[in-house]
């Protein structure tokens, strides 16, 4: 069963359609901690310079996962009064219990913003997706990014984001979209404060630099999925020197405008639904690919133009399926085409029922959206008004007509934000070593085209795969790049081509896809 996260989907539907602590370290005179030897003195040296002064970490088996081993790291507010407030931020390693070999030390972010890396780690050692070679060689390590998690956290009221127009078609809608964002953040502000301009991504990347130094690593090596291949661009462009081997996975824009990454997603979304209108013609029962289409459009501008209803939320959620999660188009067609054909809600209910949708509402997810809302609206200078919103919806129609409306509400989500303190400029170096940037064709969250401009952006190497959805990387979808990554891990070898085919007996990923699908 697909247990997807589709509170928080709905939420953010265009966002969604969007060892041992020192690695080896010792006593001893010298360590090889995954590079050339690295002196003891230099390790020690490395932990001196963290900006906030506090003890060696202290490992103790955390509560998630007894296969986890859990410490707390204390880092500035504000990295511009390093003397001021501090917060913590939770560390996560997968627990080795060969500690005699020295290894490299991999930190991993699953996306977001707002993913718990320590929930994406316990649910990477149950599955086992890792090679023996890659478990020998590295340390897994994650954090709960500032704001998140087991970390300083922010948790605001929600009720008036959930009372949104998932799918405004009107100028008064979109109006009532931007007054609800607008009375979500004035309340949100009420209750964090000004840390809740302080949970962007220039901090969340000072905060793995003081990650790094904790660990004693002259180097760090990073997996960033979706959302965290920002992060990784970011850490290239400001530490190119402490800069080590750097794996992004779904890549997103190195343009941080949350209009454009709502927007980017559009047309491979819109090319999933039409994969799903195409699956008609291999459905037992044939329908018309152009008449179900046109009788779908209809079905959801009625539905668009009425209150929110049980039938409404059921079609928009399964939508949001066929669009972000393709391969699901035999599942689907079937009920939804009947649906189509004699409006009776039990068909969208037999989905439910098969997908876990209604299931899993009560449940948040594995992102938290206050934070999510927060780092995206630090990260970006611009606020929405009702006009801007107007005209992007005529773009956004452009692209697909069907998700254009749903696609709106989550661009609304700045809207009566506070100032940005330090939006992000456009990603952009030529001076860290060359990374790895991955995108996948049916990507509709980071579609292909952001880690083609992300891999230019970063002087790094672009490797299509191709695989169905999201990430690639410890899901098993593609051998090829699995291969690809691998090498690249444990040699620093990045391949002569840029194109993995489909090979290789794909193994289950839904807990993965389930994590992921409600980051970006």
């Amino acid at each position: 069963m697909i247990s997807a996260r589709f509170k928080s989907l709905l939420l953010l539907a265009g966002l969604s359609l969007l060892a041992s602590c020192e690695s080896g370290g010792s006593a001893s005179d010298s360590t090889d901690n995954g590079f050339n030897q690295v002196l003891a003195s230099e390790i020690a040296e490395i932990k001196a310079s963290l900006i906030v002064t506090q003890p060696e970490l202290d490992w103790l088996t955390c509560e998630i996962s007894d296969s986890l081993e859990c410490a707390t790291l204390m880092v500035p507010v504000d990295y511009a009064e390093p003397e001021g407030e501090v917060i913590e931020i939770a560390l996560a390693r997968i627990r080795q219990l060969d500690t005699t070999n020295t290894r490299r030390t991999l930190v991993i972010n699953p996306g977001g913003p707002g993913g718990s890396g320590i929930g994406y780690l316990a649910g990477l050692s149950s599955q086992g997706q890792m090679s023996e070679s890659l478990r020998a060689a590295y340390d897994f390590v994650s954090f709960d990014p500032r704001g998140v998690g087991d970390s300083t956290v922010v948790n605001c009221d929600l009720t008036a984001l959930f009372q949104q127009d998932v799918y405004a078609t009107t100028r008064e809608e979109i109006e009532l979209n931007v007054s609800l964002a607008s009375s979500f953040a004035d309340t949100c502000f009420q209750t964090h404060g000004s840390y809740l301009q302080q949970l962007g991504s220039h901090n969340v990347v000072q905060d793995l630099n003081e990650i790094r130094k904790a660990f004693g690593l002259p180097q760090l090596d990073f997996l960033g999925f979706s959302y965290g291949s920002r992060l990784a661009g970011l850490y290239m462009q400001r530490y190119p020197d402490t800069t080590g081997r750097f794996v992004l996975d779904a890549s997103v824009s190195p343009d941080s405008g949350v209009s454009t990454l709502i927007q980017g997603g559009l047309t491979p979304a819109q090319a999933n639904i039409d994969s799903l209108v195409d699956a008609c013609l291999g459905f037992p029962i044939v329908c018309n690919p152009d008449a179900f289409e046109i009788a779908l459009q209809q079905r959801v501008d009625e539905l668009g133009a009425q209150p929110a209803s049980a039938e409404s939320s059921l079609l928009f959620a399964i939508l949001q399926i066929a669009a972000n999660q393709p391969g699901f188009e035999q599942l689907l067609i079937g009920s939804l085409s009947s649906y189509i054909e004699s409006r009776d809600v039990s068909d969208l209910e037999f989905l439910d029922r098969i997908l876990g949708i209604s299931e899993s509402a009560e449940d948040n997810g594995p992102v938290n959206n206050t934070a999510n809302i927060a780092a995206l609206c630090a990260d970006d200078a611009s606020r929405p008004t009702v006009d801007s919103l107007v005209a992007l919806g005529q773009d956004f129609n452009a692209a697909s007509n069907l998700l254009a409306e749903a696609y709106l509400r989550p661009a609304s989500n700045c809207a009566g934000w506070i100032e940005a303190l330090n939006p992000l400029p456009t990603i952009a170096t030529n001076q860290a070593p060359a990374s790895l940037v991955i995108g996948g064709p049916t990507d509709a969250q980071t579609p292909l085209v952001f880690a083609e401009q992300m891999a230019e952006a970063v002087g790094g190497h672009f490797l299509r795969s191709e695989h169905q959805g999201h990430t690639t990387v410890f899901t098993g979808k593609n051998a090829c790049t699995n291969r690809v990554v691998e090498t690249f891990l444990l040699s620093g070898q990045l391949p002569s081509f840029s194109v993995c085919v489909a090979g290789g007996a794909p193994t289950s990923t839904d807990w993965h896809d389930d994590f992921m699908q409600a980051s970006w």
